[in-house]
């Protein structure tokens, strides 16, 4: 998905924040790129700010997706980051 088209998305679908999907709270609405190597890249920056949003300012030439992350407290912790495509998510009206 191209980068505006992702901004777009992200912004119809904050709504979402707060709400639930299978019991996990979603935190975050973010884009990411797709890009295995740019994937990697971002988390790992991800990782050290907890903040998507300038990040994902450096891939606007990148393919890339809007998804939703669960529970950042945990991964705050040193756990996992639990994160799904906000398309895919099921139990939750999503805006397109």
């Amino acid at each position: 998905m191209e980068y505006q088209k992702a901004l777009n998305l992200k912004d119809k679908n904050l709504h979402l924040l707060g709400k639930y999907e299978n019991g996990a709270r979603i935190d975050e609405i973010a884009i990411i790129p797709t890009n295995s190597e740019s994937n990697e890249l971002f988390m790992k920056e991800y990782f050290r700010t907890y903040s998507s949003e300038e990040i994902s300012k450096l891939f606007f030439q990148e393919d890339v997706e809007v998804v939703a992350i669960f529970n950042k407290k945990i991964s705050i912790n040193g756990g996992p980051l639990f994160k799904t495509n906000v398309l895919r998510l099921k139990e939750i009206q999503i805006t397109v």
